[in-house]
């Protein structure tokens, strides 16, 4: 699958950016790729776990001291599309932001901002950070290149910085 992507991402170059990938070269290139791609998604994994256990907990926290706010089960449910609402409304809360994916876990924390924003401060930056960690490069079979590495790896790490620093 690796080998299929890089060798996808050499076909789509055009004529003058390309280098001539033989031997060595070609299979340093491969490698470079894949670790490139193992770090994205080992340091996305990390944020997300991360990002889920705070967000459960200000959601859950912000309920049990606000008696006339939804339970914190309906309002992790809130930012579910009707269709998969439905299918996780027996669940916990705890099992309900671990079948999060990675959007609904940012718009849930866009939505109840008033409590996230004592940790991330500035919405604009969080959601455009946000959205370049959803674009991923893995899932999503796109060229992708060093400065495109670059950009990712800033924004995971960003938010896991303010993550660390500030919870």
């Amino acid at each position: 699958m690796i080998e299929a992507g890089f060798a996808q991402h050499v076909e789509e170059q055009t004529a003058s950016d390309m280098v001539e990938l033989t031997g060595q070269d070609n299979s340093r290139n491969l490698t470079d790729w894949a670790e490139n791609l193992a770090i994205l998604n080992a340091k996305r994994n990390m944020l997300e776990n991360r990002l889920r256990e705070t967000a459960l907990n200000f959601v859950r926290y912000d309920s049990l001291h606000d008696k006339s706010k939804m339970s914190a089960k309906r309002r992790l449910l809130a930012v579910i599309p009707s269709d998969r609402r439905a299918k996780m409304d027996t669940m916990s809360s705890q099992e309900i932001i671990h079948s999060y994916y990675w959007s609904d876990l940012y718009k849930l924390i866009l939505k109840e901002w008033r409590l996230f924003d004592p940790v991330f401060s500035d919405k604009a930056s969080f959601e455009r950070d946000c959205e370049i960690i959803n674009d991923r490069p893995d899932a999503h079979a796109k060229q992708i290149d060093q400065a495109d590495f670059a950009l990712h790896r800033r924004s995971i790490d960003r938010i896991m910085e303010t993550l660390e620093k500030r919870t």
